[in-house]
């Protein structure tokens, strides 16, 4: 167990919520679908390729798009905070210090893409119309 000034302990439980997406509704966002998984992890320790590193462990994705974290107590149109590289980690630190825990937020990319095929463009004849001519 890690300890900090005068004996604390600077572990902190990491909530990542994978696999859903943010819709929102009216002027409210949710976050349907997915599921949680709970780090209990070091501040000290915590840094960009960390949160990268715990948010694959989530499940079988391969690709991580964004990751956001949530300012406690804040909805989610208000506190969502995305967290580009180790400054941001750093501010979510000083944040998870005095909470403990935190909500992280995975938006998770497309490991192999799906093309889908519009119906009504799947038989359209194409024309060829010439290009505009420079004046």
């Amino acid at each position: 167990m890690s300890f900090g000034v005068r004996g604390q302990s600077k572990l902190v439980t990491v909530l990542f919520w994978h696999g859903g997406l943010f819709k929102k509704v009216g002027n409210k966002t949710y976050y349907v679908g997915g599921k949680i998984k709970n780090f209990e992890e070091d501040s000290d320790e915590l840094c960009w390729f960390c949160l990268e590193e715990l948010a694959l462990k989530c499940d079988i994705y391969k690709k991580i798009n964004r990751i956001y974290y949530l300012l406690p107590g804040k909805s989610l149109e208000e506190g969502l905070r995305k967290v580009y590289n180790d400054k941001e980690v750093l501010e979510m630190i000083d944040i998870v210090a005095k909470n403990k825990v935190i909500d992280l937020y995975v938006e998770h990319g497309v490991d192999q893409p799906v093309i889908l095929e519009d119906p009504q463009t799947k038989n359209t004849p194409t024309k060829n119309i010439p290009s505009p001519k420079k004046a």
